[in-house]
């Protein structure tokens, strides 16, 4: 559902057409502000959470989302937890490269 679709469904078909009341303004602009702050939230998350640079690529080792290894020259990027024996480059389900090496 849209912005403009639940400001009808929550205000009224006039709320578009300039008739709101302010106390319909206020309470749009804190449920608009609620949202920003999930928004802002989920982000600072993402952010603590960022790429990880874990040196050589080790077939024994697990890596998370966001874990950087090096294999075979290039960089690569976990793009979720990747389980033990999954090799860079053979299953991009897990892994994104983010520079080539030189062949």
């Amino acid at each position: 559902m849209t912005y403009s679709e639940n400001m009808r469904r929550e205000l009224g078909e006039d709320v578009l057409k300039g008739a709101a009341t302010r106390q319909e303004i206020y309470l749009l602009v804190d449920q608009l502000l609620e949202k920003f702050a999930d928004v802002d939230q989920r982000m600072e998350e993402i952010e603590k959470s960022g790429a990880r640079f874990r040196g050589i690529y080790q077939r024994a080792a697990t890596y998370k989302r966001g874990d950087q290894v090096t294999y075979k020259g290039s960089l690569w990027t976990a793009l979720m937890t990747v389980p033990e024996s999954t090799i860079p480059g053979e299953t991009p389900a897990f892994w994104q490269l983010c520079a080539k090496g030189a062949a």
